[in-house]
């Protein structure tokens, strides 16, 4: 029988304990309620079972596998950017788009990995065909490999364009002029180098002038998005402010003592590309069908998202393992600012 087990999990807060040798283990078919009052810890150690939050000590394990240091992109929610890609992999859209190209369908699976520069690690030793991510990522890798023949990255699709929008719990902040180094810390996936941290300095160089896109990184946090909504939703621990894609700006919209404060629309007057594709010049030269059907089997899952947002709401939540209600993300979906 699958069993869900937890044993000797912990976890501070700087000088305070918040979870203590918990251990717990849950059975196929078992419901387990965590009692207790307000501040002991309870939702702390459903975010560390889960994975939104790393634990101090002790271990996880489902059946006999470790999850304990299993990345939070594996078990939680990395935002609906990627959905274009479990959409056409889900209706095998990219089996479809190969046989009109007069290609014999070859397997398609989707790996998971830390970032970038694991994905151009794989498109060059050719384990993987595509890569995707953000499109920071990608532009960086097409620069470097300007004059690599056959080495060379080259961009392919856009997957999503997304608003980021600041979200504080800091309630003298107004507006990005308000801004305090005293008071605030804004979280972003990686500081300086990620999309919304460059729409930072964008802000920052459009208020203060030519030059200084630089004046508001000292602000800024590396922290994952559900890292940074639990730190919001616990009144600002560690972050008070964070730069939030779909579908955990309408996690936070409405949540009290959280005030949206600006968005990446502002910058562009829409919506823009945050994530995209890119593959070797090798892998297009070699398979200019598999190629073509790739772009094609993205066109049609972006088509399939805009006409029906509740099929791909669904295949969300079953891709991402997430405990997302379907609607919140058929919002998400269907919402103007959002993923378009």
């Amino acid at each position: 029988m699958t069993a869900l087990r937890a044993v000797g999990l912990a976890k501070s807060y700087k000088a305070r304990q918040v979870v203590r040798d918990l251990s717990l283990e849950v059975k196929n078919g078992e419901v387990v309620g965590l009692l207790g009052p307000n501040g002991a810890g309870k939702t702390t150690a459903f975010y560390m079972i889960v994975g939104l939050i790393p634990c101090d000590a002790g271990r996880i394990h489902l059946d006999e596998k470790d999850l304990t240091f299993l990345a939070v992109h594996k078990r939680a929610q990395l935002g609906l950017g990627y959905l274009p890609l479990y959409v056409a992999d889900v209706n095998h859209l990219f089996e479809q788009r190969m046989r009109e190209q007069g290609v014999a369908p070859v397997p398609v699976e989707i790996v998971h990995v830390a970032g970038g520069p694991q994905i151009n690690d794989g498109l060059l030793s050719g384990n993987f065909d595509m890569g995707s991510g953000g499109y920071t990522a990608m532009m960086v890798s097409w620069d470097k490999t300007r004059n690599a023949g056959d080495s060379r990255l080259l961009g392919v699709t856009a997957l999503s364009s997304v608003p980021y929008d600041l979200f504080s719990t800091d309630a003298q902040l107004t507006s990005m002029k308000d801004l305090s180094r005293e008071r605030d810390k804004i979280g972003v996936p990686s500081v300086k180098v990620s999309v919304p941290a460059i729409y930072l300095q964008m802000e920052a160089e459009r208020l203060f002038g030519t030059g200084k896109h630089t004046a508001l990184d000292d602000l800024t946090v590396s922290l994952s998005q559900p890292d940074g909504a639990i730190s919001l939703l616990s009144g600002g621990t560690t972050v008070n402010g964070y730069l939030f894609s779909p579908p955990f700006i309408q996690q936070v919209t409405g949540k009290p003592g959280i005030r949206r404060i600006w968005s990446s629309n502002e910058l562009f007057g829409s919506p823009a590309t945050a994530l995209t594709t890119w593959t070797t010049a090798k892998f297009q030269r070699e398979n200019p069908k598999l190629f073509a059907a790739f772009v094609a089997a993205i066109r049609d899952a972006m088509a399939l998202i805009a006409n029906d947002p509740k099929q791909a709401a669904a295949i969300y939540v079953k891709a991402e393992k997430t405990k997302a209600e379907p609607a919140l993300i058929s919002v998400a979906l269907v919402c103007l600012r959002g993923l378009r």
